[in-house]
């Protein structure tokens, strides 16, 4: 016997539909939601998700495996982290609402449709465009036997960095989960225009982990040997390190950088050459988002560093 592979088209108005891949095993067994796609120029959880699907033809499964390859159809077709019809970015109208703009109605069928009744979900990003970032993989800790199933499936997935966040954001696709009470985690790479194969490798690599830790799959799990666990509040990039001013961004530092407190993270130029604002780190830790466009709005992301991570194992 064979998976039960559906595609599913779901309407969303303003034309719009989704395509929810379900693909149900041969035998019972938990149901593990992977998105792609909820920014619209972030490529490599797109390409991640298909390739697992392609991967899950040949592989038999036990219970099902919900994929949602572009979450943001629309943003996704325009490359852009908004959705162009409503401006608005999906990562933050969770849970979203079937009576609001094409953006809340997308967050509210994913809500309902793809992550309620999963035992987890899997939530891919990365930098987008204008930015790069470190492999990692994030979760909500927040003290709770909940945020202990959270841990367990980062540890699962396998990103040599974990992200544990204090505090809940509002908006997310893991809020909602939160809510739900589904375990959730997401991971961020990579970005700047660029798809690597050692990162989407990672992701495809990853959630095999996940199905394998679930007894949904057959075979061995493939973690790195050390782990480095980050546990702090921070992880929100809309909270990160802004411009000031409107320029020519020239950087000091790169990805995965230690720094100091007050040490230099870049210079922003005007169009005489002229350096009219130079930025410092506010604490000290490690560089994980950090600008790559040139060209920078004032009030637009430089960098986000967090603090830096203690060996961990689970």
């Amino acid at each position: 016997m064979t998976n039960n592979i559906q595609h599913k088209i779901i309407d969303i108005g303003e034309c719009e539909k989704l395509e929810l891949i379900e693909i149900t095993g041969t035998t019972p067994g938990p149901t593990v939601a992977v998105i792609g796609g909820i920014h619209g120029d972030e490529e490599e959880g797109v390409l991640s998700v298909r390739r697992l699907a392609q991967i899950l033809k040949e592989k038999p499964i036990s219970g099902k495996v919900r994929l949602l390859p572009v979450a943001n159809p629309a943003a996704y077709r325009a490359r852009n982290r908004f959705n162009p019809i409503d401006n608005k970015n999906l990562a933050r109208e969770f849970p979203g609402s079937e009576d609001g703009t094409v953006t809340g109605r997308t967050a509210h069928v994913i809500t309902n449709e793809v992550i309620a009744g999963a035992d987890a979900m899997i939530d891919l990003h990365s930098a987008g465009i204008k930015y790069a970032m470190e492999l990692f993989c994030g979760f909500f800790e927040l003290g709770t036997p909940y945020s202990e199933k959270c841990a367990k499936l980062a540890h699962a997935f396998g990103t040599s960095i974990i992200w544990a966040h204090t505090e809940l954001s509002e908006g997310r696709s893991l809020s909602a989960a939160v809510e739900l009470d589904v375990p959730a985690i997401y991971l961020e790479c990579g970005g700047g225009g660029e798809v690597k194969a050692s990162e989407t490798d990672a992701y495809v690599r990853g959630l095999l982990n996940v199905l394998i830790s679930f007894d949904m799959l057959d075979g061995e799990i493939s973690t790195p040997s050390e782990k480095y666990l980050i546990t702090d509040a921070g992880g929100n990039t809309d909270q990160a390190i802004m411009a000031p001013v409107t320029g020519i961004i020239v950087t000091h530092v790169a990805m995965a950088d230690s720094v100091k407190k007050d040490d230099r993270i870049c210079d922003i130029y005007d169009d005489k050459g002229c350096v009219i604002a130079t930025i410092n780190a506010p604490a000290g830790g490690v560089v994980m988002l950090l600008r790559r466009e040139a060209p920078i709005d004032a009030g637009e992301v430089i960098a986000m560093i967090s603090p830096a991570g203690v060996a961990c194992s689970l």
